[in-house]
């Protein structure tokens, strides 16, 4: 059965509407106070926290606006013990507003992540995540999570370090590219 999520922003990127598996999916991956009631009317700037992966967010958006063209990207949203691959497609909407549409692409079991889980304790230190393929910053380069975790005590033990979002190159390059 597949997977979609939808949502709408307007022209001022404002959250105006989400689609009925939105809550549930929210539910799903301990998101509760990102339910339907509480983000509507909100910017979606306010849900991307890291400044280099909101500014390609708002390259797309103002691609798409003036191309008036869909655009869509390939991204993982992982959970725990999943590996989830998806994309989203953003079509232009109304009054100058954008449809958004992911769609779990295929989901890959695997051994749980614990760092993963969101209801962790947390250190203060920072662990860097690329938006886009969840690969982990291990300067200079990127590596899969897994063998971060293999790599990396920090990411062994009760308390794990905080982790922001980033970007990596390939995944930068590809998501201003975008596909149609």
């Amino acid at each position: 059965m597949e997977q979609v999520f939808s949502y709408a922003v307007d022209g001022e990127d404002r959250l105006i509407s989400v689609g009925p598996s939105w809550d549930c999916f929210a539910h799903d991956n301990g998101a509760e106070n990102l339910d339907e009631k509480s983000i509507l009317g909100q910017t979606i700037w306010l849900f991307l926290a890291n400044p280099g992966v909101r500014e390609i967010y708002q390259s797309i958006f103002r691609r798409v606006r003036q191309s008036q063209k869909h655009l869509e990207v390939s991204f993982r949203c992982d959970s725990p013990s999943l590996r989830r691959f998806m994309a989203i497609s953003i079509q232009p909407g109304p009054n100058n507003g954008l449809l958004l549409t992911s769609r779990l692409l295929r989901a890959e079991p695997r051994t749980r992540m614990p760092f993963l889980d969101s209801e962790k304790p947390r250190t203060q230190d920072f662990l860097v995540i690329c938006s886009w393929c969840k690969k982990v910053k291990d300067d200079p380069d990127w590596i899969e999570i897994e063998v971060a975790v293999e790599n990396n005590s920090a990411l062994q033990g009760e308390d794990f370090p905080q982790m922001t979002h980033g970007i990596c190159q390939p995944c930068k390059a590809e998501a201003l590219q975008g596909t149609h």
